[in-house]
């Protein structure tokens, strides 16, 4: 019975760990894209400015 509750936490460190890491490579991927929009915006007013 103890090998068993401690596989259970084996597995649900785990699987803790890979939302963990799923959510840190989505929030990168959420800020690199709003990143990118900002830097475009940013060049459409530097473009205006000039003219």
């Amino acid at each position: 019975m103890f090998w068993r509750v401690v596989h259970l936490c084996a597995i649900a460190s785990i699987v803790g760990s890979a939302i963990y890491a799923y959510t840190i490579k989505y929030e990168t991927i959420w800020h690199g894209e709003r990143l990118t929009k900002i830097r475009h915006q940013i060049a459409k007013g530097a473009t205006r400015s000039r003219r």
